[in-house]
């Protein structure tokens, strides 16, 4: 069974807080990889930076993508769930017509308050080691998530 690496983790050994070779030198001979959107998600923090820390992150993410498999996770947001195929019929951008909608659904229109930020991982939970048993496909062989496996049917 292989196991994927959360941008979280990624985060934390590039700021230089996790020895991020150790963590996967641990992991043995099991396959690791990055999922796309967190390939996308790291991408995105080096086109954010300037300056050397651009560098430092370019030079980061450019090693872990030669190492590391990228798995994509294929959806199909037009499958509908009645087994038919939706169709795309246009965007709706102009605010004013966006919270008419809202109100006339009874859905809230006001922009919430963001919580607060998450305290960043631990070294003991990072990645691979779940509490409690950890996540589906991770903790259970019989629904054990395959990076060498194409993707369950929607």
């Amino acid at each position: 069974m292989g196991a994927l690496i959360d941008a979280s983790v990624l985060v934390t050994a590039e700021r230089g807080t996790l020895d991020l070779d150790d963590l996967l030198a641990a992991r043995g001979d099991q396959e690791i990889a990055l999922a796309a959107i967190t390939a996308a998600e790291i991408l995105h923090g080096v086109h954010r930076s300037t300056g050397r820390r651009r560098l430092k992150r370019e030079a980061f993410v450019e090693r872990l993508l030669e190492q590391l498999p990228i798995v994509s996770f294929e959806i199909d947001v037009l499958a509908c769930a009645c087994g038919g195929r939706l169709r795309f019929i246009a965007t709706i951008e102009d605010p004013p017509v966006v919270q008419r909608i809202l109100r006339h659904l009874g859905l809230p229109t006001a922009i919430p308050e963001p919580a607060p930020a998450r305290p960043p991982p631990t070294a003991p939970a990072l990645a691979f080691d779940f509490p409690g048993g950890g996540p589906v496909g991770f903790s259970n062989p019989d629904t054990a998530v395959r990076l060498d496996a194409a993707p369950p049917p929607l």
